[in-house]
């Protein structure tokens, strides 16, 4: 059979289970061959743990490794450890943090401040108010509801708010991931980034796997995404080309090695604003994990 098609579900094993056996026999070629090579290609790419309580012991890859799980990321610095090279294509960071949302938590702060003036101004209004004609009540009555609808709104506001934060902070864990194997390693390994990627493939040299599925932990697990895994020479040449492509390339400027990109370029051409940039990075309102974010990023 050319092509084995694996899903999460109705089967028994996860897509994932397939996935750690495919890393630990490519594992096993790259400690004693000089030219592996492994391709992961994601638009989304996560560290999570996979299961190892159904596949016995490792002690020959982690010696002494007990635990029933592993991280994907120790999988991937195992491979470094045998000098494998670690090719990886994904969204790049002004895609995953865009700066407009930025933005608009910057705006959506400053909106809040002005309506808690207005909490103030409304509360000195009401105080005010000591002998009331029947027009006056109604105005208070009116202040009022006023003052809740304010109230509704900042509410609202709030949870905008950390809704993005926390998408923010989540999204910024693809590139935490990455900077972390490109630190332990960083000449073995090779990021790439392309703006329009929605490819999935996994590639090394016994075996490759491509469809639907993200390189998360829910893409292996609980969604329901279809990956097809071959072993097939023929295929496997064919995907090499695609990812080789999906890559880099001199007629499409979306697919670069990071090595030539800059998210303050990139950040300047959504915001069209360097000082813009500036005063938000900057601002004493900004929340620490924001903070940190910029930080990731290198802004």
């Amino acid at each position: 059979m050319k092509v084995k098609f694996i899903l999460n579900y109705p089967q028994n094993e996860r897509i994932s289970t397939f996935i750690l056996d495919f890393f630990l026999a490519e594992l096993e070629y790259a400690r004693s061959a000089v030219d592996h090579e492994l391709w992961i290609v994601s638009p989304w790419i996560y560290d999570f743990n996979f299961d190892l309580s159904t596949r016995g012991s490792y002690d020959n890859l982690w010696p002494g490794y007990a635990k029933s799980s592993i991280p994907f990321s120790s999988i991937l610095k195992k491979f470094l450890d045998y000098q494998s090279t670690i090719n990886i294509v994904c969204k790049p960071p002004h895609e995953l943090v865009p700066f407009e949302n930025f933005r608009i938590f910057h705006q959506t702060k400053e909106r809040m401040t002005e309506i808690e003036k207005l909490f103030k101004e409304l509360l000195k209004l009401e105080g005010n108010i000591r002998y009331l004609t029947s027009e006056q009540k109604r105005l208070k009555e009116n202040i009022l509801n006023l003052t809740k609808e304010l109230r509704d709104t900042c509410s609202e506001l709030r949870f905008l708010l950390d809704l993005f934060r926390e998408s923010a902070k989540g999204h910024s864990n693809v590139v935490s991931f990455i900077q972390d194997i490109k630190r332990y390693e960083p000449n073995k390994v090779n990021v790439y980034y392309n703006y329009k990627l929605h490819a999935k493939i996994l590639l090394g040299k016994l075996g490759g796997f491509f469809g639907s599925a993200n390189i998360t932990h829910s893409g292996f697990n609980y969604n329901d995404e279809l990956f097809a895994y071959t072993a097939e020479k023929e295929i496997l040449d064919a995907l090499h080309i695609i990812v080789t492509n999906l890559a880099q390339s001199e007629e499409f400027r979306w697919r670069k090695k990071s090595t030539a990109y800059s998210i303050l370029y990139e950040y300047q051409r959504q915001a069209g604003d360097l000082e813009l940039i500036k005063e938000i990075t900057r601002s004493d309102d900004l929340p620490e994990d924001l903070r940190e974010v910029f930080e990731l990023l290198g802004i």
